[in-house]
């Protein structure tokens, strides 16, 4: 189930993160906003740091993978990223992957990205918290 790109020469962008000694997970991320439309959102490079400067807003997406090919989906966090603020939506994950802590992992990396100026919202919807 990969996302399409806007061509074959901007793939979509993968980190992967060593959960134990034999298991990974590979994580990617989007920016839907008006400039990036759903069908060829900006990709992004989940270890990037202060790569969507202070002005920048949208829909931000991390979505996890069993797989570097992106094949396996395993779940998403989303957020609303605004000016001033990092806005936590949602998550979802699936079978052995829900509540092993995916959607504080993606808080870290989505902070990371946006330069950790922005507040950020909507913890409190997090089972758990």
């Amino acid at each position: 189930m990969a996302f399409p790109t806007e061509s074959i020469l901007e793939p979509m962008l993968l980190d992967q993160y060593h959960l134990n000694e034999d298991e990974n997970v590979f994580l990617s991320a989007r920016l839907v906003s008006p400039e990036y439309p759903a069908d060829r959102p900006l990709h992004i490079l989940p270890s990037a740091v202060m790569v969507l400067g202070p002005r920048v807003k949208g829909s931000l997406f991390v979505d996890f993978w069993e797989d570097q090919d992106a094949k396996y989906h395993l779940g998403y966090v989303a957020f609303e990223i605004g000016e001033q603020f990092i806005n936590y939506l949602t998550h979802r994950f699936h079978g052995p992957y829900v509540n092993r802590g995916f959607p504080f992992l993606a808080i870290s990396l989505v902070q990371n990205v946006t330069g950790w100026s922005r507040r950020l919202i909507g913890l409190n919807e997090l089972p758990n918290w």
